[in-house]
C-alpha cells in the first residue's frame, strides 16, 4: 500500500539507542503551540560505537559481561535477527534491558517497517515483565497510521488500555488526524469524544484538525468546532487561523474574514500569501488588500502536525 507522506511527517520518530529518556511533550491548551505537538526525544550523543570498534565476540564470550557491554553492541547492531540473538543472551547474562532499551529496539523496527519483530519486542516486554509505556504506544500507533493499516490503529489503542494506559493528548491527535485522512467521520466523532470522556482537554491542533475535516464535510459541525476551541481559550496560531478563514471563506462571510483577519494582526500572527489565496476561491478579496499588507514579506511557513502550507491552506 503507498505511503502517505503527509502523514509520515507527523509522527516524529526518536532516533534509535539515544543517550536520553525518551518523552512525550505534554501541552496545556491555553498555552501550547500545535508546532510542539509531537513525540520527542533529547538526544545527546556520546562516543559513537560501530561494529568495527568493537569486538563482539570478545564481549560474548567473556565471563563478566556488564550491561554497558551489550548496550556498546545494540548501538552497533541494526540486524533484527542479531539484536534478537545479543537480548536473548543478555538475558541469559542476567541482564534486562529498560523500557528505554525496548522503545529503541521498537523504534529501530517501525523505521524498517518490519512488523513481525514489532509484535517480538512487544511480547519480549511482556515476558520480562518490562511494562511498556505511552513512547511505545505513540510510536507504533504512529506507525500503523502511516501504513493506513486501520486494524493496527485499533488494536494497539486496545492493548494501551488494557495495560491502564489512557491515550494523551498526541496519541488522541495522531488518531483523529488518522481518522480524518481516511474520511471516517464517526471515528473522528467517536475519539474526540472519547478525548474528553477520559478528563483530557483538547488543544489547538486537534481543534485545527476537527475545524479542518468538518469544514469539508459538515459546515454546521465546523462552525460549532470554532466556537469551542475559542471559549476552551486555547491560543490560536497561524494553523487554527487559516482553518477558521477557510470556513469563513467558504461561507462567504466576508465580515468574518475581515474580523478574523484583525484579530490575527492584533495578536501577532500575520496573514499569508498563501491564506489570500485559499480566500480567493470563494470570495473576492479585492476589497480587503488592506488586511494582507505587506504581501511581499517572507511567507510563514509552519510544519503543524506535520503538515505543509499545501495542505493547511487547502
Amino acid at each position: 500500500m503507498p505511503v502517505n507522506r503527509s502523514i509520515v511527517r507527523s509522527f516524529n520518530i526518536p532516533r534509535p539507542f539515544s543517550t536520553e529518556t525518551s518523552t512525550v511533550t505534554t501541552e496545556s491548551a491555553t498555552t501550547e503551540s500545535a508546532t510542539t505537538e509531537n513525540v520527542t526525544t533529547e538526544n545527546t550523543p556520546k562516543e559513537s560505537h560501530t561494529s568495527s570498534n568493537i569486538d563482539i565476540s570478545k564481549i560474548l564470550k567473556s565471563k563478566r559481561r556488564t550491561y554497558e557491554d551489550f548496550m556498546n553492541l545494540l548501538e552497533a547492531l541494526q540486524s533484527q535477527e542479531k539484536l534478537k540473538a545479543l537480548v536473548n543472551e543478555m538475558h541469559r547474562a542476567g541482564h534486562t534491558p529498560s523500557i528505554k532499551t525496548y522503545n529503541e529496539l521498537i523504534t529501530l523496527a517501525v523505521k524498517q517497517r518490519n512488523n513481525k519483530m514489532i509484535e517480538y519486542w512487544m511480547r519480549n516486554m511482556r515476558d520480562n515483565e518490562v511494562l511498556a509505556d505511552q513512547v511505545t504506544f505513540v510510536n507504533i500507533i504512529g506507525y500503523y497510521a502511516v501504513l493506513e493499516d486501520e486494524s493496527g490503529v485499533e488494536k494497539w489503542l486496545q492493548g494501551m488500555r488494557k495495560m491502564n494506559l489512557s491515550p494523551d493528548a498526541i496519541t488522541y491527535s495522531r488518531v483523529i488526524k488518522f481518522y480524518a485522512h481516511l474520511k471516517k467521520t464517526d471515528k473522528v466523532e467517536e475519539n474526540f469524544k472519547q478525548l474528553k470522556e477520559e478528563g483530557l482537554k483538547a488543544n489547538v491542533s486537534i481543534y485545527t484538525q476537527m475545524i479542518r475535516y468538518f469544514t469539508n464535510v459538515d459546515m454546521k459541525r465546523a462552525r460549532s468546532l470554532i466556537k469551542e476551541m475559542r471559549e476552551s481559550g486555547a491560543r490560536l496560531d497561524s494553523a487554527a487561523y487559516t482553518a477558521v478563514l477557510k470556513c469563513a471563506a467558504k461561507e462567504k462571510e466576508v465580515q468574518w474574514l475581515v474580523d478574523t483577519i484583525e484579530e490575527m494582526r492584533g495578536k501577532g500572527v500575520q496573514p499569508t500569501l498563501q491564506m489570500r489565496k485559499m480566500i480567493t476561491k470563494y470570495v473576492d478579496v479585492s476589497k480587503m488588500d488592506d488586511l494582507f499588507e505587506p504581501l511581499n514579506a517572507p511567507v510563514v511557513r509552519e510544519n503543524v502536525e506535520g503538515t505543509t502550507e499545501k495542505e493547511e491552506t487547502e
